[in-house]
């Protein structure tokens, strides 16, 4: 299942056509379209806000992306198992 890569606050670039545009701030989570997350970002010189697909988002260096939860992990006799999290 897909998931937004980037997270609210966290800095990107976005591409058009190639060339890097921006720097954008990620200020929402939007919907999925056809599979593909959106997200709702602002530009960081002039404050204008916009949809972009995840597709056209890059991170900047030096920015952790968005990670999936790990499974917690126990240690039967030496050996571990990964077992799902607890909710």
């Amino acid at each position: 299942m897909p998931f937004h890569r980037f997270k609210i606050g966290q800095q990107v670039v976005a591409t058009a056509f190639g060339v890097l545009t921006g720097p954008y701030e990620i200020t929402r989570l939007l919907r999925l379209d056809a599979g593909v997350p959106y997200h709702r970002a602002k530009k960081l010189p002039d404050g204008r806000e916009r949809a972009i697909s995840e597709l056209s988002l890059r991170s900047i260096p030096n920015q952790p992306l968005a990670t999936k939860p790990k499974l917690r992990t126990r240690n039967l006799g030496g050996a571990k198992s990964a077992l799902p999290p607890r909710w």
